[in-house]
């Protein structure tokens, strides 16, 4: 429902504090993906640009740039969705790491995986595909991507439909395992997390779910079930915040032994800041 999508991140552009909308600063140059001519090219941090956070699953890299600045001819799904997504937003540039950091180039992928925090907590919204072990699985509702169906009781008359707590479809994901994908969720000011049953947006202000009335949507810090998984409020201010982040971080499994360093080093320098 992409209606619900641009009404929820313009309620949060235009009415919530700085931790959802501050300003973008600086002139840094970053490679993305132009979502309609499936090539690559250059916006500044400062215009509007989207993130995917995903599973690699056990992709290799090899693909990542043999291409040069057109993609592939095959993506994986979980990409071409999300191309989709960012297509019908009005935003049609989106930030795919596989694609946009040069894998061989030891040199940029260093500067980048150093800036994580500014990529992240810049852009316009990060979609997360908390489905599936690999980025073939898709985004649940766009496209081919089929949903489950909900389950659905009568009762006198009357149609009740089930709604799946969001924390429970997402806490056993391969997603919510991962390390990279923790500092991911974190720095990012705004979320549409995809589940196998629905779509909700969550800023560091608010939650709100796709399947319940508008009325009901909004769940504050501490009303949410969803703290532990998805925190509201961004990082945190104190030391005390940061070392509950990294309790949470070091939950999570990582394919190679440099990675635990690398990929908490986003949320450190945005702590810094």
């Amino acid at each position: 429902d992409y209606q619900f999508i641009r009404a929820q991140l313009k309620i949060c552009r235009e009415t919530h504090d700085q931790k959802c909308t501050q300003p973008t600063t600086g002139e840094q140059v970053l490679r993305v993906i132009d979502c309609k001519s499936h090539r690559l090219t250059t916006v500044k941090l400062c215009e509007p640009y989207i993130c995917l956070s995903y599973v690699w699953g056990s992709s290799t890299t090899q693909d990542a740039r043999e291409f040069g600045d057109e993609l592939p001819a095959s993506i994986p799904r979980t990409v071409e969705d999300a191309m989709d997504v960012a297509i019908s937003l009005g935003i049609p540039y989106l930030w795919v790491d596989r694609y946009c950091i040069d894998q061989s180039n030891h040199e940029e992928k260093h500067r980048l995986i150093k800036n994580m925090n500014k990529i992240y907590e810049q852009a316009e919204v990060t979609i997360i595909a908390a489905i599936g072990d690999d980025p073939h699985y898709g985004l649940p509702g766009v496209q081919d991507t089929l949903r489950e169906e909900p389950i659905t009781i009568e009762l006198g008359g009357k149609t009740f439909v089930t709604v799946a707590d969001p924390l429970q479809e997402t806490n056993k994901t391969k997603w919510s395992s991962r390390g990279w994908t923790f500092q991911e969720m974190l720095l990012s000011r705004r979320r549409l997390v995809f589940t196998k049953t629905q779509m909700y947006f969550q800023c560091r202000n608010v939650i709100c779910m796709e399947s319940l009335n508008p009325d009901y949507t909004y769940y504050r810090r501490e009303r949410s079930s969803l703290i532990s998984c998805f925190p509201l409020g961004g990082i945190g201010e104190t030391v005390d915040d940061l070392l509950r982040r990294l309790e949470e971080y070091f939950r999570r499994e990582l394919s190679f032994g440099i990675d635990s360093i690398l990929a908490f080093d986003g949320v450190v320098n945005a702590f810094d800041e």
